[in-house]
């Protein structure tokens, strides 16, 4: 029986402890994943492979030098398991599960309570494509093609200004649910393809004109 769809989510992981254990290029791609997100981050590992080694002589990353103990995912947030030991990475995911955090066996998902997404960054946006686990490649292509689509799409200044209207939304219609009502209507009248087409004088009379008119009927 296929087990339940994942809840997307998106972790706050600013100044949290993490750990990867493994040292090779799987457990450098991990890595680079965590920090873009902030975490603070301890690689447990006999050897690093290159990429690693550097991070550590940055100081971006704490490193144990040895195989994986128990006892040592317990004071962290978040573990990610790249051994490439099947019983290794089995153990480590039994002890993190045990103590209900968060754990992430690379590439088997049945031991794993969350996986990661293939992201496209694109300043504070961020498109996520995920397959459950069924094909991360796929998932990877997917998220390729959707960044070949956004390529020459100012995405990041329609954010900046979506962002900048968003206090004042909230100052004129008070219920969520009517701000909510609002933006999809905004979104889905033109006023982000105004915007990204270089006419930001109509998009911004559409926006006004829009709100002015809910003000009045709410």
């Amino acid at each position: 029986m296929n087990r339940p769809s994942y809840l997307p989510l998106q972790l706050d992981l600013d100044e949290r402890p993490a750990l990867v254990v493994g040292g090779g290029d799987v457990a450098a791609q991990k890595v680079s994943v965590l920090l873009r997100s902030g975490a603070v981050i301890t690689v447990v590992s006999p050897q690093l492979c290159p990429k690693l080694a550097e991070e550590e002589r940055k100081g971006s990353i704490e490193w144990w030098s040895r195989t994986f103990e128990s006892g040592d995912a317990s004071r962290f947030f978040i573990t990610i398991a790249a051994t490439g030991d099947h019983d290794v990475n089995s153990s480590i995911a039994r002890e993190v599960e045990a103590a209900g955090r968060l754990v992430n066996v690379v590439d088997v998902p049945e031991l794993c309570n969350f996986i990661l997404p293939a992201v496209h960054h694109r300043g504070a946006m961020q498109v996520s494509v995920s397959t459950s686990g069924a094909s991360p490649a796929l998932a990877s292509w997917m998220r390729d093609r959707i960044a070949t689509e956004l390529e020459d799409e100012p995405i990041e200044d329609l954010l900046d200004y979506i962002r900048g209207w968003r206090q004042r939304v909230r100052e004129t219609i008070g219920d969520f649910s009517n701000r909510s009502i609002f933006w999809k209507r905004a979104l889905s009248t033109g006023v982000p393809s105004l915007f990204l087409a270089g006419d930001r004088q109509r998009a911004e009379a559409e926006l006004c004109g829009l709100l002015e008119g809910f003000a009045r009927t709410r």
